[in-house]
């Protein structure tokens, strides 16, 4: 089982969130990623691991990313605990896309 990928903000949210409202400043950075620039990055690896036979792929992307944008907070709570770990809050949300791939016949112990 393969896990990823996840469009990573690279900056700490809850943190940087947290004191820019506590401060009562405009967040500066986006709390998303436009889609297109993570299909653009990970796109033919994930065309690839698809296709195989050997691997089941987990695609929290799926989860994240919803039409335009790879939100990095939805609901006004941060997906990450830092800069590129999940939030054990919003573990749930991801839930569904680990129940299917557990639920999915693996070629690898079949063997």
């Amino acid at each position: 089982m393969l896990i990823g990928p996840l469009a990573e903000p690279g900056w700490d949210v809850p943190s940087t969130l947290a004191r820019e409202l506590a401060f009562g400043h405009p967040p500066e950075r986006l709390p998303y990623l436009p889609s297109a620039d993570f299909y653009g990055r990970f796109g033919a690896a994930i065309a690839h691991f698809e296709h195989r036979s050997d691997v089941t792929l987990v695609r929290p992307d799926l989860t994240q990313c919803q039409g335009e944008r790879c939100y990095y907070v939805r609901d006004g709570r941060s997906l990450f605990s830092d800069s590129n770990h999940l939030a054990g809050a919003a573990l749930p949300q991801f839930q569904a896309a680990f129940a299917a791939a557990l639920d999915a016949p693996q070629a690898a112990t079949e063997r």
